[in-house]
């Protein structure tokens, strides 16, 4: 999980540098939150394919993943 949110805070770094917007924006905390959110999502579709192609044995479903949180 720390690499996903070390992706999730690079994700975020180039447009918030190309911005300019100062790192105690409000907007800066809610867009590190929105990449976070997308690693995971990302994680999720990648899980369905990886099933499909059978790379993984577990069907990713969404009960798989309210057991596992």
């Amino acid at each position: 999980m720390d690499l996903i949110m070390i992706d999730a805070k690079a994700t975020a770094q180039l447009p918030l540098s190309i911005m300019k917007i100062e790192t105690n924006h409000a907007f800066v905390r809610f867009f590190n939150n929105l990449c976070k959110l997308m690693g995971v999502a990302d994680l999720v579709i990648d899980a369905e394919t990886d099933y499909l192609s059978y790379y993984i044995l577990i069907d990713p479903k969404l009960k798989c993943y309210l057991k596992l949180y």
